[in-house]
């Protein structure tokens, strides 16, 4: 490729980082009220690391049986 093109890509994606870095949206503020409701939640329930987040739901045995 000609030196020209690689600068051009080199460019586009160094005006696109800063763009980005100076004209990106500040992230969401969580609202004050959920703090209150999850801290009851997080230090007084049971300990549940080594379990899954949602059972693992399983097909029916009928439709397990070939027809």
């Amino acid at each position: 490729m000609e030196k020209r093109v690689l600068l051009a890509v080199f460019l586009s994606f160094l005006v696109l980082f800063v763009y980005q870095s100076v004209f990106a949206p500040p992230p969401p503020k969580p609202p004050a009220g959920n703090e209150s409701a999850a801290k009851p939640a997080a230090t007084g329930g049971p300990k549940t690391a080594g379990t899954p987040a949602a059972p693992v739901r399983q097909a029916p045995a009928e439709a397990a049986t070939p027809a």
